[in-house]
Formats: C-alpha cells, sequence, structure tokens
C-alpha cells in the first residue's frame, strides 16, 4: 500500500473519529437502540471508513478525540497515521486540522467517520473539485456536510467556524 500512497503525495485524508466507547458515541441513537447497539453501529461505520483510508491514494490519518491504544493500533497496521484532534469544539478542532493539514500536504480532505456513501470515486471528485477551488463541501442528506477539503491554508484562521452550529 506505502507504493500506492507515493503516487498522491500532495493529499491529506483526515478522518475524524470518537474514540469507541459505550455511552460516548451515536448518542442520538442510544435512546431508540440502547449504548451497546449504538457502540456497534459507531465501530461498523468506523471500520468501513478506516477501510476507504487505507485505500485512499494519498497519505491517510486517523484523528481521534481521545487515547485509543487498541484503534491506535489497528489503524497503523492498516498503513494508516495517527493523531489527536486539538481544539475547543468541533469547529475549532476541524478547522486546526485543516490549517495544521496545509501545513504538511497542498490538499487537504477532513472526513467524518459515518458516512457510508463514502468511497474512493466521492474521495477523487473532492480532490479533483480541489483543482478549480479553495474549498470544497461534502454535501450530506440531512443538510450537513460530510466532507470538507481545502487547499489554501489561509482559509481557516481562527474562528472560521464560529456560530456555525455542526
Amino acid at each position: 500500500m506505502a507504493a500506492e500512497r507515493d503516487t498522491a503525495p500532495d493529499t491529506l485524508l483526515l478522518v475524524f473519529a470518537r474514540a469507541p466507547r459505550r455511552g460516548r458515541v451515536k448518542t442520538r441513537l442510544i435512546p431508540e437502540l440502547g449504548e451497546d447497539t449504538a457502540l456497534d453501529v459507531h465501530q461498523r461505520l468506523l471500520d468501513r471508513t478506516l477501510l476507504q483510508a487505507a485505500a485512499f491514494p494519498g497519505r491517510a490519518r486517523l484523528m481521534l478525540d481521545d487515547h485509543d491504544d487498541r484503534l491506535a493500533a489497528h489503524a497503523r497496521e492498516m498503513g494508516l497515521e495517527v493523531g489527536l484532534q486539538h481544539g475547543g469544539g468541533l469547529g475549532e478542532r476541524m478547522n486546526a486540522a485543516l490549517r495544521d493539514g496545509l501545513q504538511e500536504a497542498a490538499r487537504v480532505l477532513l472526513v467524518g467517520s459515518d458516512c457510508p456513501v463514502l468511497d474512493q470515486t466521492y474521495l477523487s471528485l473532492a480532490v479533483d473539485g480541489l483543482n478549480q477551488a479553495r474549498v470544497v463541501l461534502g454535501a450530506s442528506e440531512d443538510g450537513g456536510y460530510v466532507l470538507i477539503g481545502g487547499s489554501d491554508a489561509s482559509v481557516w484562521h481562527d474562528g472560521r467556524f464560529e456560530g456555525v452550529r455542526l
């Protein structure tokens, strides 16, 4: 897999994920499904996303919200880098990750860990979009977004996501 990654050194894929903790993931599902099933849903979606990240032709990094040695080791075995999110709220952490990532690569894509439609075609379209724009967004069916990417670090200044409901 390392040889494939060398073909796209200008793009870094960041996968934002919560460490799998019972009662802390998929909390909106817990009232209907219970903590164990919500954790299972989270883990299945995360596993699928990590497989896509491992197949990405550029560098890929799992960005955890908290230390998880087991998950970090698993991600490394798949050929992924592992890091920790830093900052206050989700928007601040995303902004910092994009800004910092653009110090390492010409393009950065940031995705969540729970988008079942995420595949290599979707990621390729996002990379292509950054050939014509400084920012790309991948819309989700619920009105939010499942991907955000950038190619210009100056866009990701402090406060970029302030007031945005995430």
